[in-house]
């Protein structure tokens, strides 16, 4: 049965390729093995993310049957378009640069794949910045070993409070910046984000200072110049962010710009990317 439905999958993505609705990975030194982190263009490449969305009447059509993946419901719906109204609590709802971050650190385990579709932008800016989390956390073990061990052993509490409107949210999640593996130290997941990192009150203090120093020593790697990769997203154009690695920003914009995305669940997608021979 599962032979049948992986066949389907293939024949699939065929067809929507031989129609010119490709995908391909970012080959830029610093991504060259991430997954999934994909823009939606007109080259292909090896172990290309086969997966197409298309616009239709401002609305996001996607293809999920490719990916037998489903939405990841959220406080922000399955779906969430936004633009720079303020329509709710997050600075996303901005014309404000953005800092890289990942993403949802205040739920207990943070959304696993981000879709992002620009659906208009009449102005300037708003350039998209992706870094590699897992590059600058190998830096900060070569460069400053008990700065890692810190920020994989002290547990950091993320919080998101809303009152907006109808919204009405109040979202805790606690978890160290960088998450290893137990056995063999393997770094699986980085939550970092400044905008919502709580009060550090669960260490003493003597370790709250060390730990904002291995802190400096982390966030100097995630902003060296050569570990950005900045894309324009525009109209048709889709990305897709391993948000458990890549963060992601924002640069400053003018005039309108809407967006829209949604969370995929991070177990299917990895299913269908090992059925159909991925890395993953």
């Amino acid at each position: 049965m599962w032979y049948h439905g992986l066949f389907h999958l293939q024949s699939r993505l065929q067809n929507l390729l031989k129609g010119g609705v490709t995908c391909w990975a970012l080959q830029q030194p610093k991504f060259k093995s991430l997954f999934p982190l994909a823009i939606h263009g007109h080259h292909t490449a090896s172990k290309s993310l086969n997966c197409a969305w298309q616009q239709h009447e401002d609305h996001f059509v996607t293809f999920f049957e490719v990916w037998s993946s489903d939405y990841q419901e959220t406080i922000y719906g399955r779906m969430w378009y936004f633009t720079s109204d303020f329509s709710r609590g997050d600075t996303a709802y901005t014309k404000l640069a953005l800092d890289r971050h990942t993403d949802t650190t205040y739920f207990q385990e943070p959304c696993g794949v981000q879709v992002f579709h620009c659906l208009k932008h009449e102005g300037t800016g708003g350039r998209t910045l992706l870094v590699d989390g897992f590059y600058a956390a190998e830096q900060v073990l070569q460069k400053a070993p008990e700065g890692f061990e810190l920020l994989s052993k002290v547990p950091l509490k993320h919080e998101y409070i809303e009152n907006v409107g109808e919204c009405h949210n109040h979202m805790i999640g606690v978890g160290p910046v960088l998450n290893i593996y137990p056995w063999n130290k393997e770094l699986y997941l980085i939550r970092y984000n400044n905008y919502d990192r709580a009060v550090i009150n669960t260490v003493p203090y003597d370790v709250v200072h060390r730990w904002y120093t291995a802190h400096r020593t982390l966030t100097i790697e995630l902003r060296r110049p050569e570990n950005e990769f900045w894309v324009k997203l525009k109209p048709g154009r889709v990305l897709f962010i391993d948000n458990w690695r890549v963060l992601h920003g924002r640069e400053s914009f003018t005039g309108y710009r809407q967006l829209c995305g949604c969370y995929l669940t991070r177990d299917d997608v990895l299913n269908t990317a090992r059925l159909l021979g991925l890395e993953a």
